[in-house]
């Protein structure tokens, strides 16, 4: 009973009350650059072309980064994602090209100047749908991808994981009933509202390190993104966690 019915002082509180807390967008190191990204306007479609010269020659700007000739994949459970789409974009909002400059506005100034040419293709925006022979591929190379186990991907559908679950005598029990009702329940999409902006700060150590601070729950997962992205070992990515502003399962 020594916390039942107490008032618990929580341990981040004190530093939350009176502002003395850190979030990723309070840190800051001398001579950062910034990044705006270019995102993906259509669902599913060919990168014909890439236009960046006019964004490049915004004062301020440093770099302008396309996913051509990217051979990075991340993820979770199929490492099936590019940083950045190359040759094709499988969803509305895929990062296309970024604007590295000296401060946000700038960035995103030159961002708008990004021209992009796509040529559209068949999608899918329904999951039953995706499922169906001939639905259109969102991954054609999905049998080529590295998995990690427990996963069972379909190659040649938009099967990410084929899972059975097989438990008691299911035919014995449908005998059993009283009443039996089928329908089909939908629910919408729902998304965690954080309380503070997503974001990163990335930089190199003398040492070929690199150090990696970010919004998330997950820092070890961010490791290991890192890691796999760049062929480094642990020891060589650090993963700081600053305080964020909401916690979801």
């Amino acid at each position: 009973m020594r916390t039942i019915g107490k008032n618990i002082k929580r341990v981040d509180a004190f530093g939350k009350v009176t502002g003395q807390a850190r979030y990723i967008d309070d840190i800051y190191f001398q001579g950062m650059l910034y990044v705006k990204i270019l995102r993906s306007s259509v669902a599913h479609a060919k990168i014909v072309d890439i236009k960046t010269n006019k964004a490049e020659k915004v004062p301020g700007v440093r770099k302008v980064i396309t996913g051509k000739n990217c051979k990075i994949l991340v993820g979770g459970c199929i490492i099936d994602q590019p940083p950045m789409a190359v040759d094709k974009v499988r969803y509305i909002g895929e990062p296309v090209a970024a604007v590295v400059g000296i401060n946000p506005d700038i960035c995103e100034q030159a961002r708008d100047l990004i021209e992009v040419k796509y040529k559209e293709i068949p999608s899918v925006f329904d999951s039953v749908e995706a499922a169906k022979k001939n639905a259109p591929l969102v991954h054609p190379a999905l049998g080529k991808y590295k998995v990690l186990p427990g996963f069972s991907p379909k190659p040649g559908t938009n099967i990410y994981h084929h899972y059975k679950l097989r438990q008691g005598k299911t035919e014995e029990g449908f005998r059993k009933c009283d009443l039996i009702v089928e329908a089909e329940y939908t629910y919408p999409h729902i998304s965690h509202c954080q309380l503070e902006p997503h974001g990163g700060i990335a930089r190199w150590d003398s040492k070929g390190g690199v150090e990696i601070f970010s919004s998330t729950q997950a820092p070890f997962v961010v490791r290991d993104f890192i890691s796999r992205a760049f062929n480094l070992p642990y020891s060589k990515v650090r993963s700081h966690m600053p305080e964020i502003g909401g916690g979801f399962g």
